[in-house]
């Protein structure tokens, strides 16, 4: 099994800087909030966290269920729900590729890597149905206004399908808009985000 330090997502010396407040601003990012995790020596991680009107166990069906990943998720996706298991993804029209399961704590949390990722989501019950938190541990900096673009469509895809169902969603496939992503260039560039880094083609778990 890989281990890919799923304890160190973050540690004293973080910083979080925020990215987008959950308000409807002019990304239009509904109720995501988005931020930016600093360590020092560290690629970094990109948390997002939205609060859902449906209980954790629906939620958590959502996240893992094929059928239901295939309505939001920005790739077909099959995951064996065991530490250690395979993911695997596949683009439309492109080559699937894999990752590894890392962690299953049904109903609450998953982790598994993609193409140098670490992807760790994290389900809370709450007074308005379920808080949801996924932090996507970065394998290379540059991908970070890629990440932060494609969770946010995402993100607004599997909300649209909880409260709608399947036929409410308007799939918006990957890559995420140039002006989408060069939103949050400009936002983590107020950061200190290195944007003179000119980005290498960007994962497609940028998602």
């Amino acid at each position: 099994m890989c281990q890919l330090g799923l304890d160190n997502f973050t540690s004293p010396a973080t910083i979080s800087h925020p990215l987008s407040d959950g308000g409807d601003d002019s990304a239009g990012s509904r109720s995501t909030r988005i931020s930016f995790l600093s360590t020092p020596g560290q690629p970094g991680v990109v948390r997002f966290q939205r609060r859902l009107a449906h209980p954790v166990r629906r939620v958590w069906r959502a996240l893992t269920d094929e059928g239901e990943l295939a309505v939001w998720y920005a790739t077909r996706m099959r995951i064996e729900q065991r530490a250690g298991g395979k993911v695997s993804f596949a683009f439309p029209g492109g080559e699937p590729f894999e990752g590894e399961v890392l962690l299953v704590e049904e109903p609450r949390t998953l982790a598994y890597t993609t193409l140098g990722d670490v992807l760790r989501w994290q389900l809370t019950a709450d007074v308005e149905g379920t808080s949801l938190r996924l932090d996507n541990r970065l394998g290379e900096l540059p991908h970070a206004p890629y990440t932060a673009a494609g969770f946010h469509i995402t993100l607004n895809q599997l909300a649209t399908m909880l409260d709608g169902g399947p036929a409410a969603v308007h799939r918006q496939e990957m890559p995420p808009p140039d002006d989408l992503v060069d939103h949050y260039r400009r936002a983590l560039a107020r950061t200190g985000w290195p944007a003179e880094v000119v980005p290498s083609a960007p994962s497609p778990e940028a998602s």
